[in-house]
């Protein structure tokens, strides 16, 4: 090689390091900065930090009150992650449609749910997780409008979480339920509409029946809960004679009955108690929500209801095995009679008596105590009343037996045995003048 040549390769050599070199400079004055860290005070305006408000604390499996108390309100709860999956459960108290938002430390939002009431009083929602780390809850009605109670926890699981060793849970109504005891009936009222009444007992069977006896509310839901909070079953609807329900249950464990009226303009009361059987349990202390009236057989009684929404009540002692409820007309000439047991049960459909239509009847036993409740159609007025063994409208000299214009004087035939059943002859004797029919039972 010759000089030359040599001196144009240690040349090209110099330009080519001159050249890596101003590379790297370049390279190190154009490398771009890490990452600010973000802070959610200034990024997020909806984090709590922003808005000076302190997160309630959660622990791991035990519960939490929540309360929004107004319209548009939110809460916030806070959480130390201890796995990657986290789930969140709630208990749905008088507020049962809402939202859960889960946010990570740097205000980001992990995942949002809207839990409801529908699918049970308790629900979850998991969210991928780092351990250790810190999360924010956010929690506000599905309704502009709604507010109300509930119940907040995280765990590990999809399991419901419970604090006690029995395996049920610390939740509670959101008002102080009232104690039943087993086959006892308890007095039970809600007095305004939209209302709810709430009940607990403790099961000491695997089924349990919950019964009602109807006073001035006589159409309602029942719902159990366990300890949880969650629902066991659906609701019931109870009317007419549909007035137990059954629910299979773990004996020893405490649970909840929540009642309100079938229409939520309607309010009332009524009486409750549970039992381990479908019969109806004995020592019913059912009595008419107004003092009845005695009546005594074929001898009228007088009735009058003095507005248009009242209603009146009377009882008697059953007679025959079948009898018939008479009224005659006096300024109230259109209403409804239902005739109930001493249990408060129906027996039957109401009757509308109207025009000429003046009586019904009813299959009783006889001996038991019964109650007529009476009420208008539309109107309010006077009227008269009586239970008989026949349809022949009973005989009166003071308000119009026979249709109120007749006072016959009653000329009977022989009596004739009808039937004879467990020792009772049941007899019946006919008026030779106008067909009246008189009846007796004896042993």
């Amino acid at each position: 090689m010759t000089k030359k040549e040599r001196f144009s390769m240690k040349k090209n050599i110099i330009l080519w390091g001159m050249l890596v070199f101003i590379l790297m400079v370049v390279g190190c004055d154009n490398e771009p900065d890490a990452p600010a860290k973000k802070n959610p005070s200034t990024e997020n305006p909806d984090f709590p930090t922003a808005n000076g408000i302190n997160p309630i604390q959660l622990t791991e499996n035990q519960w939490a009150d929540g309360n929004i108390s107004t319209p548009d309100g939110v809460q916030w709860f806070v959480f130390t992650a201890t796995v990657s999956k986290q789930y969140i459960h709630v208990n749905f108290g008088t507020l049962k449609d809402l939202y859960v938002r889960l946010y990570d430390s740097n205000g980001d939002i992990v995942g949002t749910i809207n839990l409801y009431g529908s699918t049970g009083s308790t629900s979850n929602v998991y969210g991928l997780v780092t351990s250790g780390q810190k999360y924010y809850i956010k929690i506000w009605p599905y309704s502009s409008s709604g507010s109300g109670s509930y119940q907040i926890t995280f765990s590990s699981s999809s399991s419901t979480p419970s604090e006690s060793s029995n395996g049920g849970g610390t939740w509670s109504p959101p008002c102080t339920p009232i104690q039943l005891t087993i086959s006892q009936w308890t007095n039970g009222s809600i007095t305004s509409s939209g209302g709810v009444q709430w009940f607990t007992f403790t099961a000491t069977a695997s089924t349990h029946y919950i019964h009602v006896i109807f006073g001035t509310l006589s159409d309602l839901y029942v719902q159990l809960y366990d300890s949880s909070g969650n629902t066991v079953n659906s609701s019931t609807n109870l009317y007419g004679s549909t007035k137990y329900t059954s629910r299979s249950v773990t004996s020893g464990q405490k649970y909840y009955i929540k009642v309100w009226p079938y229409s939520s303009s309607d309010s009332g009361s009524y009486q409750i108690t549970f039992s381990s059987s479908s019969s109806t349990p004995s020592g019913s202390v059912w009595s008419p929500p107004s003092e009845p009236i005695q009546l005594t057989v074929n001898q009228w009684s007088n009735g009058n209801i003095s507005t248009s929404s009242g209603e009146q009540w009377f009882t008697f002692t059953a007679t025959a095995y079948t009898q018939y409820i008479h009224v005659i007309f006096g300024t109230l000439s259109d209403l409804y009679v239902q005739l109930y047991d001493s249990s408060g049960n129906t027996v039957n459909s109401s009757t509308n008596l109207y025009s000429s239509t003046k009586y019904t009847s009813r299959s009783v036993t006889y001996g038991q105590k019964y109650y007529i409740k009476v009420w208008p159609y539309s109107s309010s007025g006077s009227y008269q009343i009586t239970f008989s063994s026949s349809s022949s409208t009973p005989n009166s000299g003071s308000g119009g037996g026979l249709g109120g214009n007749n006072t016959c004087s009653h000329v009977f035939g022989n009596w004739v045995i009808q039937s004879t059943t467990g020792g009772i002859i049941f007899s019946t004797r006919t008026c030779t003048l106008c067909g009246w029919v008189d009846s007796k039972l004896e042993k």
